[in-house]
C-alpha cells in the first residue's frame, strides 16, 4: 500500500463496579485480635472499550474510519473469606481475604464505520460504508459466552488512633478475575483487504477475515486508599 498522510487516535476505557451481600460470624475473639468468617454472594462488572479512529489524506479524497471493540464481564457467584482485626497501642490493622467461585458472563461487541469525502460543489460529497479498518462486516456484531471463573480479593488496612473514637488509615486492595474478555484480545490482525468496503466499494472476495477470536485472559486491579474514620 502507498504511504499517505494522516493520523490515528487510540483511546481505551475501563470501568469496574460491584456489590456483595455477606453473612459474618465471629470465630475468634482474643481481646486485641479477632477473626471473623465471611460467607456471601458477589457481583463484579468489568466493562472495557478500545476505540481506534484514523484519517487519511489521499489524492482527491479524505478517508475517515473508526473501529470500536467492547468487552463486558459480569461475574456472579458465592464467596468465602476471613477477616482479621487487631489493635496494638494506637495502631489498628485489618486484613481480609475473600475468594468467589461462580460464572462470568462475557460479551464481545465489535462495530466500525468509514467514509470518503471528495471535492464537490456546493458541498463535498460524502460516501459512507459499513466497517472500518479492523472492524469489518465479517467480525462485527455481538457474541456472548459464559465460563467458570474465580475471583480472589485481598485487603489490608493500617490505621493510627488519634482519639477515643477517631483514626486515620491507609489501605491496599487487590482484586483478580481469572477468566475475562479484554477488548485488545478481540482484534484480529489478519485482514483481507478485499473485505474493506472502502477499497472495494462493497465487493466481498477472499477468506472470511477478520473474525472474532473471543480470546480470554485474566484481569486484575489494585489500589491504595487513604481515609479518616470517626465514630460516636
Amino acid at each position: 500500500l502507498p504511504v499517505v498522510n494522516g493520523g490515528v487516535e487510540v483511546a481505551t476505557t475501563t470501568r469496574v463496579q460491584g456489590w456483595e451481600v455477606n453473612l459474618v460470624k465471629s470465630l475468634v475473639d482474643a481481646g486485641d485480635t479477632s477473626v471473623t468468617g465471611i460467607v456471601g454472594y458477589r457481583y463484579l462488572g468489568v466493562n472495557e472499550g478500545l476505540h481506534i479512529a484514523q484519517t487519511s489524506l489521499l489524492p482527491g479524497m479524505l478517508l475517515n474510519a473508526y473501529d470500536q471493540f467492547d468487552a463486558r464481564n459480569n461475574f456472579q457467584g458465592g464467596q468465602l473469606g476471613l477477616k482479621v482485626d487487631g489493635i496494638s497501642g494506637r495502631w489498628l490493622f485489618t486484613l481480609s481475604g475473600k475468594v468467589g467461585f461462580g460464572t462470568n458472563f462475557e460479551t464481545v461487541a465489535i462495530r466500525g464505520g468509514s467514509s470518503i469525502a471528495t471535492p464537490a460543489l456546493p458541498l463535498p460529497a460524502v460516501q459512507r460504508f459499513p466497517g472500518g479498518f479492523l472492524a469489518l462486516p465479517s467480525n462485527s456484531g455481538r457474541e456472548l459466552q459464559s465460563h467458570f471463573a474465580v475471583l480472589p480479593e485481598a485487603r489490608l488496612n493500617i490505621g493510627y488512633r488519634i482519639g477515643d473514637n477517631s483514626y486515620f488509615y491507609v489501605g491496599y486492595d487487590f482484586l483478580y478475575l481469572s477468566d475475562a474478555v479484554r477488548p485488545g484480545d478481540q482484534v484480529d490482525l489478519t485482514i483481507d483487504p478485499s473485505r474493506s468496503a472502502i477499497a472495494n466499494l462493497g465487493t466481498s472476495l477472499g477468506p472470511n477475515r477478520p473474525v472474532v477470536p473471543f480470546a480470554r485472559s485474566d484481569f486484575w486491579v489494585q489500589g491504595v486508599t487513604l481515609g479518616f474514620d470517626c465514630r460516636y
